[in-house]
């Protein structure tokens, strides 16, 4: 096979590559990308919080071990570049693989819209890239509940003229599962939970007559899989003492908006409606651009319901209505005020906050359209013809004739191709240069050092107060703190949220803001002392601090130098300040407030990734041949 062989059979992963490499721009140079909640470091280390053990809720488990696994192999830098670029050729892939049946503009048409629309670009920007992992996966999981793997194996094997039987057992079925989960896994509880809205109304409506499934079984599949690869955060989260917490004021904080001029519904139907308006793309004020997205959105809603061939088009549409629903309850007031009411009886019901994700299977189902429309386009210029030949009763058409009429394809595929790249420029080049990537600062590096080497227990005390900086050397873009990933240590911080602050990240007292409160206990019983004018370092020497590291402006560190009075200087440079607590009080041996009890962390890890382990290893050996009086017989 020659190389442009290979690669034209390849050509889901090239592109990827390809979109991935024009999305994200500059944020693939030296250095690390850091925006919101897009925090990668050179030395992620396996501490409590990425096992869900530290008392905090688990948002980043299991998210936060893999990263930590893959830098033992690679640096930190190169760990951040593979993983957003494996979410874009992951995506590609997946829908080149749900789409196997269609015409190849159909198939690059769909991958090029999954991969590239509002959706992703604004989630992007915010730096939920867990989340897209999970969204990547979403096309393979898709596939694997409706038979598509099966199918597709089957086919292979009848060409080999053997080994279908490998893709027709029940272990193969349970094997194609598991693997289309595992990228949600990796993203933890919030692509979990959009994977479970997509996929369970398509496993509901499965049914393959080739093998006679039924739907009871491949929802049962989906469900126990779903289950078992949730347990790294979903038992910490149900056995944390005091239970989950949620803050209602992240209702109204988190709610979609409008970002377009159609209002919030119509921003959600366009797949976009985020709540934080930093992170919407420039140009999204102009009429004629949005006014052209929110009619291809129209025509891709039509061609995903009318279209010839959509796979999984039944839960597919339950599921897109279902997730724009959830997305559309926070628009009006009794929207909110519901779910108020249900996060102040169940905090479970927070995830529900940030209600513009659910859009994740709307994203799905018109990249379908758009691919079905693309099909139909295709395939109009030769029907043209066809039907020209036939009325003049000729037997063959003339070769300027049939030019013409693959000229007008050509055009009709690089239209549905190119249409989102035309629609939604401003995700070009990290969105504009808003994703780039930076050093970390020289004191990071010192600051990390001296805690490492230091051989007295104790915790590390973040100040200023506030999740969020603005640093300097990062271009003043907002960037959830790095120092707890950073440090060797346990490091307490307030992680409660600030949204409108007017004045900036890190300590103003901005008008008309909201302030999602801190999940972590040990935050929370700080945060009375951190907040007045009162002394700190004998309160943290009792509470078995040993360090207290400031970072982001100068000028929010001088309220705190002289309340730490008897803390000993250790390191002061421009970006970061560590001062160390002689004879810290020991801490307990018990674990840290708000922390599960960790030998049922422990076990429902080990029944995941056992879960994994025999059940990708299960399809290779559930199903045997045996010869009996000549013969073969599959026996499972």
């Amino acid at each position: 096979m020659s190389f442009w062989d290979a690669a034209g059979r390849r050509w889901p992963i090239w592109g990827g590559l390809l979109i991935g490499a024009l999305a994200l721009g500059p944020a693939l140079g030296p250095g690390f990308t850091l925006a919101y909640d897009l925090v990668f470091v050179p030395e992620p280390v396996f501490g409590a919080t990425a096992f869900g053990l530290s008392g905090t809720l688990p948002r980043a488990v299991p998210s936060d071990a893999l990263v930590a696994a893959l830098g033992l192999v690679l640096p930190g830098a190169l760990v951040q570049k593979a993983v957003l670029l494996g979410i874009f050729v992951l995506a590609c892939c997946g829908m080149a693989a749900l789409t196997e049946r269609w015409p190849l503009t159909a198939r690059v048409a769909a991958a090029v819209f999954y991969t590239w629309n509002p959706f992703v670009a604004e989630r992007l920007l915010l730096g939920h890239w867990a989340l897209l992992l999970g969204y990547a996966g979403l096309p393979w999981a898709v596939r694997a509940v409706s038979g598509g793997e099966r199918r597709a194996g089957q086919e292979a094997g009848r060409e080999a003229g053997r080994g279908a039987e490998r893709w027709t057992g029940r272990g193969a079925e349970r094997r194609a599962i598991v693997l289309a989960l595992l990228p949600a896994a990796a993203g933890g509880f919030m692509a979990m939970i959009i994977t479970l809205v997509t996929v369970a109304p398509v496993a509901a409506y499965a049914r393959d007559k080739t093998c006679n499934r039924s739907r009871n079984r491949t929802l049962r599949v989906f469900a126990v899989s779903w289950v078992a690869l949730s347990l790294p955060w979903l038992v910490p989260s149900l056995l944390r003492p005091g239970g989950v917490p949620g803050d209602p004021a992240g209702v109204d904080a988190f709610a979609a908006r409008a970002d377009t001029p159609f209002g919030a519904l119509g921003s959600l139907l366009v797949l976009s409606g985020i709540w934080n308006a930093e992170v919407v793309p420039p140009g999204y004020d102009a009429i004629l651009p949005q006014v052209l997205r929110l009619v291809a959105a129209v025509v891709m809603l039509v061609g995903f319901a009318l279209g010839r061939g959509v796979p999984a088009r039944p839960g597919l549409a339950v599921a897109a209505v279902t997730g724009f629903a959830v997305a559309a309850l926070g628009v009006t007031e009794p929207g909110r005020a519901a779910l108020r009411v249900l996060v102040t009886h169940w905090a479970g019901f927070a995830v529900l906050r940030d209600a513009q994700q659910y859009v994740a299977p709307l994203a799905l189902a018109q990249a379908l359209g758009l691919g079905a429309v693309a099909a139909r386009l295709r395939g109009a210029p030769a029907r043209a013809v066809a039907r020209g030949v036939v009325a003049a009763g000729a037997v063959t058409a003339s070769a300027a004739t049939a030019s013409a009429a693959t000229a007008s394809a050509v055009v009709v595929s690089a239209v549905a191709v190119g249409a989102p790249l035309l629609l939604l420029p401003a995700l070009a080049l990290g969105g504009m240069g808003r994703l780039a990537a930076v050093p970390y600062p020289r004191d990071f590096d010192e600051v990390r050092a001296r805690v490492a080497a230091d051989p007295v227990p104790g915790d590390v005390l973040l100040l200023p107060w506030e999740a969020y900086r603005a640093y300097d050397w990062n271009g003043r873009r907002s960037v959830l703190d790095p120092l707890p990933r950073y440090l060797p240590r346990r490091v307490v911080w307030n992680d409660a949220v600030r949204v409108g602050d007017s004045v900036g990240v890190g300590g103003g007292d901005g008008a008309g803001e909201t302030v999602v409160g801190a999940e972590d206990p040990r935050a929370l019983a700080l945060t009375p002392l951190v907040r007045s004018r009162a002394p700190l370092t004998e309160a943290l020497r009792g509470a078995g601090f040993r360090f207290v590291v400031l970072d982001g402006d100068q000028s929010n560190w001088n309220e705190f130098h002289p309340r730490l009075r008897g803390a000993r200087p250790v390191y002061t440079g421009r970006y970061a300040a560590l001062y160390a607590i002689d004879a810290p009080e020991p801490a307990s041996e018990q674990a840290p407030a708000g922390s599960p009890p960790a030998y049922a962390v422990i076990l429902a890890w080990f029944v995941s990734l056992s879960y994994i382990y025999f059940m990708v290893r299960e399809s290779g050996s559930s199903v045997v041949r045996r010869r009996s009086s000549g013969v073969d017989e599959t026996v499972e």
